[in-house]
């Protein structure tokens, strides 16, 4: 008889380790599904990041670009404000010429 207690025993033993073990399992599902889901959102973060610092790296070259174009500009710009102002003294002189020949 003690022996058949002992061996009950034993088997509710053995059930509630099985039971300890399913909820350990399932504990272990959750945690896994985590960090799926964690790993999921670094690689959606990740592909941010690197669309965000290829964007700056465009409108940092569309910026040099710009910064050229304004150069080339300006200097052309400085050019034919020199011949502008040239041909308004080579039309003063001789118009100054003209008017006291007169």
């Amino acid at each position: 008889m003690e022996d058949l207690k002992n061996h009950i025993e034993g088997e509710l033993q053995s059930l509630k380790s099985m039971g300890d073990i399913a909820e350990l399992k399932g504990e272990l599902d959750e945690k896994d599904q985590l960090i799926e889901e964690l790993t999921m959102e670094g690689e959606k973060l990740a592909q941010s990041s690197f669309n965000s610092t290829n964007h700056v790296k465009k409108l940092r070259q569309k910026e040099k670009e710009d910064e050229k174009v304004i150069k080339e500009q300006s200097s052309k710009i400085e050019s034919l404000s020199a011949e502008i102002d040239k041909k308004k003294k080579k039309k003063k002189t001789k118009y100054s010429a003209l008017i006291s020949t007169a």
